[in-house]
């Protein structure tokens, strides 16, 4: 089973969104001109299949497990979806860290994640 880890807010001031409003930031950045086809496929088929989302948590459950809506996707289709909501959540994140280091003036160095190090930079 996949584990999803959302923060509980600690970046909020430099952009990056809430739990609650992550998903309505995943789907206008799956819908931007930057973002690819699999991730719009991606987010479009969690939209047909399981309708609204409300509970980003639950919903990525849901179609790990194949439960609710995801009941009828193979599981190797259900692994292509994740992947392209986790392809579309590092992009996302990728975005804003972009537009935070544009926006950063003050010379302090920053912490942010590349794939699984951590790594320090003064520049974003």
């Amino acid at each position: 089973m996949t584990t999803y880890i959302f923060g509980a807010g600690a970046s909020v001031h430099a952009g990056y969104p809430l739990t609650k409003a992550l998903w309505p930031r995943l789907v206008a950045y799956a819908h931007s001109e930057i973002a690819s086809s699999t991730m719009l496929r991606a987010i479009e088929t969690i939209r047909a299949l399981y309708g609204p989302v409300s509970d980003i948590e639950a919903t990525l459950t849901a179609l790990d497990r194949g439960d609710a809506g995801f009941q009828d996707l193979k599981a190797e289709e259900r692994g292509h979806v994740a992947g392209g909501v986790r392809g579309t959540i590092a992009a996302l994140f990728h975005y804003i860290r972009l537009e935070i280091g544009e926006q950063t003036t003050t010379g302090f160095p920053m912490l942010f994640c590349q794939g699984t190090q951590l790594s320090r930079s003064t520049t974003m």
